[in-house]
């Protein structure tokens, strides 16, 4: 309530209340002003109400003369007064809930020529609304007063004091009360990647009052994985997608992809000349990835037997056995060994002894 700014409020009322009226006068003047501070408060806060109130006059006001009443509008409520009023000033009355009264009387003592002292109230704002208008207002008690007369059978009444000014009598002041609801903030977690970000939407509380709430979708999820295999075994390969499921709570795809970097088994067909190398062969080898293969090789005997041709000659000279190298239609060389056998007679020569001489 003591800053800066709330002094420089009730300065400049108490300068106000204490320039010269340009009037000449012998007798007493009550007086009171009244401001708030803030002029607005949100709705369930407070704020101060100051009163300026004593004798604006050059003559005294005695003890329990004066009452002061402050009504306040419908959509706020005085609380009550302060412990740093002034103590001259107690409270008489002060009605309950919004709209209420209070009263008070100066029963702490009377006021000198030109002295005023300071009320101070907590006044609440209850309901939204604009500015609600507060009234002060100050009097004389109708009644008589033995502080003017002491002593007296029959003293005078409070209102001989005298009321040079009556314009300062009544003071009035305002209080709007604005919307109290906070703008909140609510923090969600998701466990969808497209929901993450932040949403301002508007929202209207029970008293009509607009307010902003952010909405901050944090993404608690986790990215889709995909890992890749590599296998010799052409089998595995394919892709597999299975579910996982992080710490907090969320699925993701979790997708195996297996290459197969083998090498198909290979059949190596050869051509031979040979007899003897005809058959199969079977034999493992690493391909560049490091896998294994199989390749067979099937050698297939693509010459010819070896012949023999016999003949049979009447003729003694041509008996014998040639052995020529021939080539088939796919140029593999065999032999031809051919046998000649005589089959012939070799001439004779008969010796006949015989008698006669002619023969």
């Amino acid at each position: 309530m003591n800053t800066t700014l709330y002094k420089l409020m009730v300065l400049f009322f108490t300068v106000f209340m204490f320039i010269p009226k340009g009037y000449s006068q012998n007798n007493a003047d009550p007086g009171i002003g009244i401001l708030m501070s803030p002029s607005s408060v949100s709705e369930g806060s407070t704020g101060i109400l100051s009163a300026i109130v004593g004798n604006y006059g050059n003559q005294t006001i005695a003890q329990n003369s004066l009452r002061v009443t402050i009504s306040v509008g419908a959509n706020t409520e005085i609380i009550g007064i302060t412990s740093d009023t002034d103590i001259r000033w107690s409270q008489l009355s002060l009605t309950s809930g919004s709209g209420n009264t209070v009263t008070l009387l100066n029963s702490g003592g009377g006021f000198n020529s030109f002295d005023v002292g300071r009320i101070y109230l907590t006044v609440s704002g209850n309901v939204v609304s604009d500015n609600d208008v507060i009234l002060g207002n100050i009097v004389y008690i109708t009644a008589q007063n033995p502080e003017l007369c002491e002593g007296c059978p029959s003293p005078p009444l409070n209102t001989t004091q005298g009321n040079a000014i009556s314009s300062n009598d009544n003071s009035q002041t305002g209080l709007a009360v604005t919307c109290d609801q906070q703008y909140e903030t609510v923090n969600i977690d998701s466990c969808t990647e497209s929901e993450a970000g932040t949403v301002l939407t508007t929202e209207t509380n029970e008293a009509g009052c607009d307010y902003e709430v952010t909405t901050i979708t944090t993404w608690i999820g986790q990215a889709d994985e995909t890992i890749n295999i590599d296998s010799c075994i052409q089998a595995e390969a394919g892709t597999i997608v299975i579910k996982e499921t992080n710490a907090a709570g969320c699925e993701y795809d979790v997708t195996t992809i297996t290459t197969w970097i083998g090498q198909a088994n290979e059949t190596v067909y050869i051509d031979s000349c040979t007899e003897l190398e005809t058959g199969t062969t079977v034999t493992t080898t690493t391909n560049e990835a490091g896998c294994d293969y199989d390749v067979t090789t099937i050698t297939t005997w693509i010459g010819q037997a070896d012949e023999t041709i016999n003949i049979d000659s009447c003729i003694q000279a041509e008996a014998g056995t040639i052995v020529i190298k021939e080539t088939n239609a796919v140029g593999c060389e065999y032999d031809v060994t051919t046998i000649t056998t005589w089959i012939g007679q070799a001439n004779e020569t008969v010796y006949i002894d015989s008698c006669t001489e002619v023969e």
